[in-house]
């Protein structure tokens, strides 16, 4: 089966409680309610495999979100460059210049 997510679990900041914590890449599998074989599972955007699937432009991005509505978009996100989009998020790292 053709994967369509990239899950990427990460640390988010509660909407409700202003405390962060932390939502693994298959936990995010059961709140997307997406279906395991369809998803490319990466522990957080530090993980060393994230690098090979970053700039897969078909691949669906699924991380932890702020406001806790996991509801899946109607249509696909519009694609930009992964890096622009990292760096949107916070995060740099000196090996993708």
């Amino acid at each position: 089966m053709k994967k369509k997510y990239l899950v990427i679990g990460g640390l988010v900041e509660s909407k409700y409680d202003n405390q962060k914590h932390f939502v693994s890449a298959q936990r995010l599998v059961d709140l997307f309610h997406v279906r395991p074989e369809e998803c490319i599972l990466i522990s957080s955007f530090d993980d060393p495999e994230f690098n090979q699937f970053r700039r897969n432009k078909d691949l669906i991005w699924l991380t932890p979100r702020y406001s806790g509505n996991y509801i899946l978009p109607k249509k696909p996100p519009i694609k930009c460059d992964m890096k622009d989009r990292l760096i949107k998020m916070g995060y740099r790292n000196e090996e993708w210049d």
